[in-house]
């Protein structure tokens, strides 16, 4: 596959409002024949009494939390059933092989739920009441368009992170391109494998102009170090082992600059990756109504809100605060937004080990 067919269009940066906007109250019009419908799904929903949510999110504290908000909003029970994206994938499919219908919403990266996807298991939801929101939205809601069947449910940035104590102000790259400079070789950059870990991966089918073979073959000659997954990419650089990190998730940063961790995320002229986190309705779920609510209220200023907060993220809502701790609050100018098409271009480069191979990686 040609690069050159690798971009995809990202909307312009969008600055952060500085106030959340009042949730808006009820209509005091005639309703119109959606609010009607919609009445009746919330009728339909209550009669259900529960929706089951397979989720590799809201697990823990952050499960608790949404669980009370949801059922004080709407009387509806959620039960929750926490696991790893992949593994709750694999169980659903052996349900509905059974006819053992559990699930009634499946939330994961989409990468994980495009097996599911592919084999037509989620409900369209593009008349979500929701969604008619035009002009909510940080960037656009449905990853799928024209289909309407899996919606990002928040921001999940991938940028560069320094360690402050080893990086000055006056040194801070600016551009990924910066990586390149002598100054930083010697394992003062660090990168996790990608066979393991995606940053990298996603950069290169973000960024086919820049992050290319040609790059990427030169930044294996800086000596990096080269860790096992993802998550240990901050911590050796919390612990000053490397001074930063190429591109890491920042969902994995923020708790350990919380701890004291001299972490600081940077946000490159290049733009930031934001990796697609979505969230579907199964076809033949139990409660299917109840499943249109859940989704329809975690994507409502009330939801974003209360998940945000409990998880420290930026939401996909203008109206909503950015609830990460400040030295992960970058504003990039602009976003790289992985949609369907490019999250399947990156699992076909993870899957021929293409980055491994450009940087010098031996694959295992």
């Amino acid at each position: 596959m040609a690069l050159s067919g690798c971009r995809t269009a990202v909307p312009a940066p969008q600055a952060a409002p500085t106030q959340p906007t009042p949730i808006p109250t009820a209509r005091t019009s005639t309703p119109v024949p959606e609010d009607i419908a919609w009445a009746k799904v919330l009728e339909s929903a209550r009669k259900e009494g529960v929706v089951t949510a397979y989720t590799s999110n809201l697990t823990g504290d952050i499960g608790r939390v949404t669980t009370e908000a949801f059922q004080k909003s709407y009387g509806i029970r959620l039960e929750i059933v926490g696991g790893i994206g992949a593994v709750l994938a694999e169980r659903i499919k052996t349900e509905n092989a059974a006819k053992k219908f559990v699930a009634d919403t499946f939330d994961t990266t989409i990468t994980g739920m495009l097996p599911l996807k592919d084999l037509g298991m989620f409900e369209r939801l593009i008349d979500l009441p929701v969604l008619q929101q035009k002009d909510a939205w940080v960037v656009n809601p449905i990853l799928d368009p024209g289909e309407g069947t899996v919606l990002q449910r928040m921001l999940t940035y991938q940028a560069p992170v320094i360690n402050t104590k080893l990086v000055r102000p006056e040194d801070e790259p600016k551009s990924f391109l910066d990586f390149l400079d002598p100054k930083w070789a010697g394992k003062k950059l660090v990168a996790g494998q990608p066979k393991v870990s995606w940053p990298l991966v996603f950069l290169h089918t973000m960024l086919p102009d820049t992050i290319d073979e040609k790059y990427l073959r030169a930044l294996g000659k800086q000596d990096l170090m080269i860790v096992a997954n993802i998550r240990d990419e901050s911590a050796v650089v919390a612990r000053g082992e490397a001074r930063i990190a190429v591109s890491t998730a920042l969902s994995y940063v923020d708790p350990l600059i919380r701890e004291g961790a001299p972490l600081k995320a940077l946000a490159m002229k290049e733009g930031a990756v934001i990796p697609s986190a979505g969230v579907s309705a199964l076809k033949n779920a139990p409660h299917p109504n109840a499943a249109r609510v859940f989704i329809n209220w975690w994507l409502s200023p009330e939801g974003q809100t209360v998940i945000n907060r409990a998880i420290g993220t930026p939401s996909i809502r203008k109206d909503v605060p950015d609830f990460s701790s400040e030295a992960t609050r970058i504003k990039p100018p602009k976003f790289l937004v992985l949609d369907e098409a490019a999250n399947k271009l990156a699992a076909k480069y993870v899957a021929e080990g293409r980055v491994d191979k450009f940087l010098g990686v031996e694959i295992k």
